[in-house]
């Protein structure tokens, strides 16, 4: 399978501008899908097997899962769960003891961050952001929103005001990327996803060793 695959939209690179990416999900991504098509009861090898995922890493998947509520044990040999808890498009980012792998009040953080650039509609850098999205309840740290900023420019919802990339740096919010009052959220893989209409919007070029580590499409696509 052709590396080029798994890399970003060039224009969103390049303009800030992106036309949404479709071609590609990753392997917690497909099986997650298969998931919630199967909420009623599905098994591992089913889930892993229509999502193209290494049966250990879907296992894994599973175990945090359930560890965390998601799923429910409904029969065994073979065992069989439900989805007990659907929290949409995005796949819940847990590791294999059910603890979440993004901190706790980081979507409250992305909400933050979002809900600023749609009230003020106005250029903002990184200091900036962090300081008018933080409350006395609430501390959002500029590497936080430096990140938040350039990945929003990666998937389009941003321009960029001058060439440089850091904190300094200005970005505004494009008035008919204010999709909805959901923040797009940022995953741990370097993907930017619209919660409102659930479209990935950008992926990092490093998705590719997420297939290599955990899916296994790249070896079906060698026996082709």
């Amino acid at each position: 399978m052709d590396s080029a695959f798994f890399t970003p939209n060039s224009k969103s690179m390049v303009m800030g501008k992106n036309s949404k990416v479709n071609t590609y999900e990753p392997p917690h991504q497909r099986v997650w899908n298969e998931i919630r098509q199967r909420s009623e009861g599905f098994t591992l090898l089913e889930v892993a097997e229509a999502g193209s995922m290494r049966i250990n890493s879907a296992r894994a998947f599973i175990d945090g899962l359930k560890a965390a509520g998601f799923l429910s044990v409904i029969s065994e040999k073979p065992t069989r769960y439900r989805l007990e808890r659907d929290s949409g498009y995005t796949p819940p980012e847990i590791r294999r003891d059910g603890s979440f792998v993004k901190p706790k009040n980081s979507e409250l953080i992305e909400k933050a961050m979002w809900n600023t650039l749609r009230i003020t509609r106005a250029a903002v850098n990184a200091h900036e952001l962090a300081a008018l999205s933080s409350n006395d309840e609430l501390t959002v740290p500029t590497h936080v929103s430096e990140e938040y900023l350039v990945m929003l420019w990666c998937a389009g919802y941003v321009s960029k005001l001058g060439t440089k990339t850091d904190k300094k740096t200005k970005y505004q919010l494009l008035p008919d990327m204010n999709t909805g009052s959901k923040p797009p959220t940022i995953r741990s893989i370097r993907q930017v996803v619209d919660q409102n209409t659930n479209e990935l919007m950008f992926q990092g070029s490093h998705v590719f060793e997420q297939e290599l580590k955990h899916g296994s499409l790249l070896k079906q696509g060698l026996k082709k």
